[in-house]
């Protein structure tokens, strides 16, 4: 492990999400070659788009107009 997490929370979120999420982005990612330089991520035929950075932007903003809702 990089390192620990011990709020369960946390853990949680990051096991079940922010990962998963990480591995699925054919979009920006990028694979570290042998010589040290970066390729695009090759996506599969026929594979779907999935952006994680628009993913999080869009989870981030859902999670903000539900806590208007609440508090408003």
């Amino acid at each position: 492990a990089l390192f620990p997490v011990y709020t369960p929370e946390l853990r949680t979120r990051l096991l079940q999400d922010i990962l998963p999420a990480e591995l699925r982005d054919n979009v920006d990612a990028r694979e570290l070659q042998p010589d040290g330089t970066y390729v695009p991520h090759a996506r599969k035929e026929g594979e779907a788009l999935f952006s994680v950075q628009k993913y999080f932007m869009e989870s981030a903003q859902k999670r903000a107009a539900e806590q208007i809702e609440v508090v408003g």
